[in-house]
């Protein structure tokens, strides 16, 4: 087995779990914010836990906000916080289903879709050339070739 798939089945064993059985969670436009509140810790008492200014503190807030804070400062901050940053990516997915969830189908989706983009294009063609086919051979050869490209896994199927 190669090494790229077994890294995906590791990452899919590891975290599938979270990936799957939690519904993600939507991102609070401030965490900072939103804490410092819960812990009813003031700005300036956060400031000094950081060894910052009040008004450096609030820019902190500020900047994650407008998606802009560093990995590091989220990090400082949570620290700071007593709390402990935690981040991850989640497949996003077609489906509905939560269990879907994996890197394994999202792979699965993207070679259907490459499959799909290269089979019609060559079908265009070929009706152009009065060659066309039908439209369950049309379905079986993107079938085929997405489970080819998902076997293989060439780095063109992220293009």
């Amino acid at each position: 087995m190669n090494q790229n798939r077994l890294s995906l089945k590791w990452l899919d064993r590891q975290y599938g779990d979270q990936w799957t059985k939690n519904p993600p969670l939507a991102q609070p436009k401030s965490w900072i914010k939103k804490i410092l509140v819960a812990l009813n810790m003031s700005n300036r008492q956060f400031a000094e836990r950081l060894g910052i200014t009040a008004s450096s503190a609030g820019e902190i807030a500020q900047r994650e906000i407008e998606g802009t804070i560093t990995l590091n400062t989220l990090r400082k901050a949570a620290d700071a916080l007593d709390m402990e940053l935690f981040y991850m990516f989640i497949p996003k997915t077609k489906s509905l289903n939560p269990a879907d969830r994996t890197l394994d189908h999202l792979i699965e989706e993207r070679a259907h879709e490459v499959a799909r983009q290269l089979v019609m294009a060559s079908s265009t063609t070929m009706n152009l050339e009065n060659q066309g086919t039908g439209s369950a051979a049309l379905e079986e050869g993107i079938e085929d070739l997405a489970i080819k490209l998902k076997q293989e896994m060439p780095r063109t199927l992220w293009n």
